[in-house]
């Protein structure tokens, strides 16, 4: 049977490299969320900009 602190540290390093793993997929997930998720917020911002102008065009203009 082992020995007490060499079951600990064996515990210990299987953790260690868990929560790395789970540390990465982590970061990657976050990464690519941000990858994907600044071209969508730039169009949002660009679609509400044009929409906004083309409306106070049209009020100033005479639409409604």
């Amino acid at each position: 049977m082992r020995e007490p602190m060499e079951f600990l540290l064996l515990v210990w390093d299987e953790l260690d490299d868990w929560t790395g793993a789970c540390r990465h997929v982590a970061g990657e997930i976050f990464s690519e969320i941000g990858a994907v998720e600044a071209p969508l917020g730039t169009a949002l911002i660009a679609g509400t900009a044009t929409a906004w102008a083309l409306l106070s065009h049209f009020r100033h203009f005479g639409g409604a």
